[in-house]
């Protein structure tokens, strides 16, 4: 009687979050080209780096909180892939027109903060209390689905914080008078 193993279920769990992991970078880098195209060089890369800032954030979160890494986790991230950059083009955008109506880098960093902080989190908040019944259910579904709740509220409330405080930094940073 010879006993040989059929399914080594950890490394397959483990080859399946590798390529999540995978997916997840390959979706980063296409929406940070997209930003770089439509939205200039300048926009794109401060997007881009807010971007990769609110996902490392996440992960760190997450490690905190000890929601691990696994398919609803990582899916979790990548529906928030789009909305994570929401925040960050409104307060960029808002910051190159303010520029372009004469104001100063911080000037119009502070009038599009003031402006947007609270619509924005509103915004936020709607986005994050859609996938409430999901992740807060507490039948077997919401036993199975709650870290995809908990990761887009994570990453959609660092979203918010990094737009209305690190996107006003990096436009002094980034752009010149001549970005408009």
């Amino acid at each position: 009687l010879n006993m040989d193993p059929i399914y080594f279920q950890s490394k397959e769990v483990e080859r399946s979050v590798s390529n999540f992991l995978l997916n997840l970078v390959e979706a980063v880098g296409i929406v940070i080209l997209v930003l770089l195209v439509f939205m200039g060089i300048r926009s794109g890369i401060l997007i881009g780096i807010i971007l990769l800032l609110t996902i490392l954030g996440t992960f760190i979160v997450m490690d905190y909180f000890h929601i691990n890494l696994q398919r609803i986790s990582l899916g979790g991230l990548i529906i928030a892939l789009g909305m994570l950059v929401d925040n960050a083009i409104v307060i960029t955008e808002g910051i190159l027109v303010g520029i372009k109506r004469g104001l100063s880098k911080v000037a119009a960093a502070a009038e599009i903060v003031r402006q947007t902080a609270w619509p924005l989190l509103g915004a936020t908040v709607i986005a994050i209390t859609a996938f409430a019944p999901i992740g807060l259910s507490s039948d077997a579904s919401g036993e199975f689905t709650n870290s995809l709740f908990w990761v887009l509220l994570i990453s959609l409330m660092l979203s918010w914080i990094t737009a209305i405080t690190l996107v006003p930094f990096f436009a002094e940073q980034f752009f010149s008078d001549k970005d408009v």
